[in-house]
């Protein structure tokens, strides 16, 4: 809702999806990065005992099933502080002020300035706002109760926080 100072008011809970996607650009790289160096460390293990192409072969074939595994880790991490944390399941509320972004839950209360957000994305109706590279505040676009209020939120935003 926008009140007579164009302040948007909107609030919800993050849901185990939306607390996953939020972390997944990290967590994507962190398996890129992990897929390549298992690849090259199995391929430069078995290259002493085997030729060429049996050794690219081993090596890819077991770089996906060390991948396979960290990403079956990162989903039972996720799940476990997403059910043991009880502050992701709080509701937030939320108003997007001239100055700033006020969040509030039921024990704590934030206040940042946009000048403390160093960019914004969007991806897959979620809006990260980014205070550093791994401090973010996740906003899906189901919190928002009309079009209105997330068209004014999104003109905010791209106003006051570099996009990346």
């Amino acid at each position: 809702m926008i009140t007579n100072n164009q302040d948007i008011h909107f609030s919800g809970r993050l849901t185990f999806q939306e607390f996953r996607k939020g972390n997944g650009p990290m967590a994507r790289k962190f398996l890129w990065y992990s897929f390549f160096l298992c690849l090259l460390i199995f391929f430069l293990i078995s290259i002493r005992n085997l030729a060429l192409l049996p050794s690219v072969i081993f090596a890819f074939f077991f770089a996906l099933v060390v991948v396979l595994l960290a990403n079956i880790l990162l989903f039972l991490e996720y799940l476990l502080i997403y059910k043991i944390d009880p502050i992701f399941k709080q509701e937030r509320h939320f108003s997007i002020q001239n100055d700033g972004v006020h969040v509030s839950t039921e024990h704590a209360e934030s206040f940042y300035k946009w000048g403390e957000f160093r960019s914004v994305r969007q991806r897959k109706k979620l809006y990260f706002l980014y205070r550093s590279v791994f401090k973010k505040i996740i906003i899906p676009q189901r919190f928002f109760t009309n079009a209105k209020d997330q068209e004014a939120f999104e003109r905010i935003i791209h106003d006051n926080i570099p996009r990346s």
